[in-house]
């Protein structure tokens, strides 16, 4: 299952790294920002659905026979690698409320596209690894609640201790039939948003740390080589 082209490598492993990013910052705005009380986070989840029903719905009123029926799932996600560029360009513009809607309006919507590819479009669904990529995964949630403090002190540890497990996790729910980008979501999640450690006072937690040293490497390489092959560029041979 691993003998995959260029571009899907880049489409299922190095935009890992920015889901990794996108869910610690809604985590971050989950537990201590805009979508803090559930009022204020249900509302872009409901606008994600509704964006996603309206075009299914749509479609299907146009293709109800044939083989084109299938292709329903096809117009219910957006681009959020694009989405999120677009913010980024004119965030300066934008109050923080709306940022933090539409960043995860469109994160909602990529992730309920996912779920439905998983379900709906995947031949077959290997349980033994998808119940395995769990194993890795709270180890990784295990290390970062319990010495947040170490991982931000020690820059090398993060490389050297998780990175390896997040690598572990993306192989297992890549070999389960799931789209491995989800595992970037899941690990970001675990990251504390907030201090744990009452001798280091109040302030921003691992998340903090992570998101300034990550942060480079997502816009400056992981996004630019998937908007390079989602345009069909071909490099030897292969094609995104």
């Amino acid at each position: 299952s691993f003998k995959l082209s260029l571009g899907h490598w880049v489409n299922d492993g190095a935009m890992v790294l920015f889901f990794f990013l996108v869910g610690m910052e809604i985590k971050h705005e989950l537990v201590h920002g805009e979508l803090s009380s559930r009022e204020r986070a249900m509302l872009p989840v409901f606008g994600a659905l509704g964006g996603m029903v309206a075009p299914a719905a749509i479609y299907l009123l146009f293709h109800r026979e044939g083989p084109a029926v299938a292709g329903w799932g096809v117009p219910m996600a957006t681009d959020i690698a694009f989405a999120l560029a677009v913010l980024a360009i004119i965030s300066s513009h934008l109050p923080a409320a709306l940022r933090t809607f539409l960043l995860t309006l469109a994160v909602v919507d990529d992730l309920i596209a996912i779920l439905i590819i998983a379900v709906f479009y995947t031949a077959q669904i290997h349980w033994l690894e998808l119940g395995l990529f769990f194993v890795p995964v709270l180890a990784y949630a295990f290390l970062v609640q319990r010495w947040p403090r170490w991982f931000a002190e020690k820059r090398w540890a993060a490389w050297v201790v998780l990175l390896p497990l997040a690598c572990l996790a993306w192989a297992l729910l890549h070999a389960s039939g799931i789209h491995a980008t989800i595992a970037g979501v899941v690990l970001g999640f675990t990251v504390p948003v907030l201090r744990k450690d009452p001798s280091a006072g109040p302030g921003p937690g691992l998340a903090m740390t992570f998101e300034h040293v990550h942060r480079p490497l997502s816009s400056g390489f992981a996004v630019p080589v998937f908007a390079f092959f989602s345009a069909g560029v071909a490099v030897g041979g292969w094609a995104g």
